[in-house]
């Protein structure tokens, strides 16, 4: 038996909340004011730690397809350019960097 969850009084099934989802989220997308480039001051975030995630190059869209999978949302994939790609991986290894001169200064 498919499982089903409640919503609004409504038992639907996980197939029809996930196409619910995507269509407000599409339709979200088309017709809402652009988001800023980066997050506000103080804006919150959902976070979810550890996500799984699987990467790999994408030569035809002259970049890298990074996909990370979220617990209520599934797969997501995103495009990032190579200057992207360049940037993000100098700011994760600085933040790994800064992360280790940490913990090795607490004794």
């Amino acid at each position: 038996m498919a499982r089903k969850i409640d919503f609004r009084g409504e038992k639907i099934s996980i197939e029809e909340a996930k196409r619910r989802i995507t269509e407000l989220s599409n339709a979200l997308a088309a017709t809402a004011p652009e988001m800023s480039d980066t997050p506000h001051v103080g804006q919150q975030f959902t976070i979810i730690t550890d996500p799984r995630w699987y990467t790999e190059a994408a030569p035809d869209q002259k970049g890298a397809l990074l996909c990370m999978r979220d617990p209520g949302l599934g797969w997501r994939g995103f495009i990032l350019p190579w200057d992207g790609v360049a940037l993000l991986t100098g700011y994760l290894a600085g933040q790994m960097a800064v992360a280790a001169i940490a913990s090795n200064t607490k004794t």
